[in-house]
């Protein structure tokens, strides 16, 4: 846990720090309007779930209210930059993914396929929440994972 305090303080000073792109990059900013409306908010968030959204075929001003500064799991800043706004994702390397934020389906696509463009569905998290959570779904599934993990690893 020692590594990631260390990348969670790395984090908040590159965040900090961060130099925002100065001019309309389509990587950066996706679209000149969003670009605009940028100018006035300065919340790389938004641009962010304008993306997500076109993915998942939802609202993204919906998505938005799903989506926090941190990682509800790991507690872990969200680096929501694009393209030349992408600060900690550089920073943190190989580790990025506690960083990176992801759509997550609270039930699985996989289970739950008409549920997958439901923005009630969805909740934004770190890509490494993401991938540990997995399709996981009960708590007893839950326990049965860490249960194993423990077994295997750590005795």
């Amino acid at each position: 846990m020692e590594f990631i305090k260390e990348e969670i303080a790395r984090a908040d000073s590159a965040l900090a720090s961060r130099i925002l792109h100065p001019a309309f990059d389509r990587a950066t900013y996706l679209r000149m309007e969003y670009y605009i409306e940028f100018q006035e908010t300065f919340d790389l968030k938004m641009i962010w779930c304008y993306q997500a959204g076109s993915r998942w075929k939802v609202d993204p001003k919906e998505l938005y209210k799903r989506a926090s500064d941190r990682c509800p799991i790991f507690n872990t800043l969200l680096d929501y930059g694009l393209g030349f706004n992408t600060v900690l994702r550089e920073a943190a390397g190989r580790g990025n993914d506690w960083f990176r934020p992801t759509v997550d389906h609270i039930k699985s696509k996989s289970k739950y396929p008409e549920l997958q463009y439901d923005v009630t569905n969805m909740i934004v998290i770190s890509s490494r929440a993401n991938t540990l959570k997995n399709d996981l779904e009960s708590e007893a599934e839950l326990d049965s994972f860490y249960a194993g993990i423990k077994r295997v690893y750590f005795t």
